[in-house]
């Protein structure tokens, strides 16, 4: 049996999750979603750094059109950022909408973390 991340998974066992998740962000970091907003500021920093999309990689269709839900997500959020790409692509750990649905964020560390660029 082959050892799956926790992120694979995201990816294919549970993806139409995650595109109701991306859509959508979880109620609270500490709910059992967690997983998918973890995943989905993963799959969002790929995207600002890359401008790929991640449902263009994927050969099964079914799995392919939960995750170009996905990539819209990160489209519409890359849209309406507002923090420096510097300082959003490597460190995001909670779904991006925390971000960018206010214009108040006077301290980085509130969206990222402890950590900031140096």
């Amino acid at each position: 049996m082959p050892i799956e991340s926790a992120f694979q998974i995201a990816l294919t066992e549970r993806a139409a999750e995650l595109a109701i998740w991306a859509t959508k962000p979880p109620l609270s970091a500490d709910s059992s979603e967690a997983w998918a907003e973890q995943a989905f500021a993963s799959i969002y920093a790929d995207y600002v750094s890359t401008q790929l999309r991640l449902s263009d990689l994927i050969e099964d269709t079914s799995i392919r059109a939960n995750l170009a839900a996905v990539d819209s997500a990160s489209e519409k959020a890359n849209a309406n950022r507002t923090l420096p790409v510097s300082r959003s692509v490597d460190f995001f750990q909670r779904h991006v909408a925390e971000a960018t649905e206010s214009e108040n964020v006077e301290n980085l560390e509130q969206v990222c973390g402890r950590y900031t660029d140096r």
